[in-house]
């Protein structure tokens, strides 16, 4: 598996902008500077696409699952990382969790426009952005391999 995962990473190595760009725009809206609340919506959303950046090359090494076809791009990432039973098991389900986590977070941010987004929906998506890229880290480490997409 973790030969399969050096070589997708290679692969996708097609983005212009990293998951630290996408954090660092997000870090800007959300800054004191700039806490109106449709910077704190952009801010959330930033944070997911880092993640979901980030994510992107290690599941594409992973096996699909069964349903994969019949739902959405960010659901089969999703799906992927939890569905996972080989010996990471338990650190992709950790990362699976938590980027469903901030895709909660993202959607509501998105599609709530009447409800008032607090600071601090910001602010956890950008604490769980952090430990879904230090686990990808670890991955790539354990692959033999690191990406510079994540690094």
């Amino acid at each position: 598996m973790h030969a399969t995962l050096r070589r997708k990473v290679r692969q996708s190595d097609h983005m212009t902008m990293s998951p630290h760009d996408l954090i660092a725009v997000g870090d800007f809206l959300h800054s004191a500077d700039a806490r109106k609340e449709h910077y704190l919506r952009a801010a959330v959303s930033r944070y997911y696409y880092a993640a979901y950046w980030a994510l992107m090359p290690i599941s594409a090494g992973l096996p699909a699952p069964e349903n994969e076809r019949a739902i959405g791009v960010h659901a089969r990432l999703i799906a992927r990382f939890l569905s996972f039973e080989g010996s990471d098991k338990a650190l992709f389900h950790k990362m699976g969790k938590e980027f469903q986590r901030l895709k909660a977070a993202r959607v509501w941010a998105d599609y709530n426009p009447d409800d008032r987004v607090p600071a601090a929906l910001s602010t956890e998506s950008r604490a769980r952005v952090s430990r879904i890229l230090g686990w990808c880290r670890m991955a790539m480490a354990g692959a033999g391999g690191r990406s510079g997409d994540v690094s």
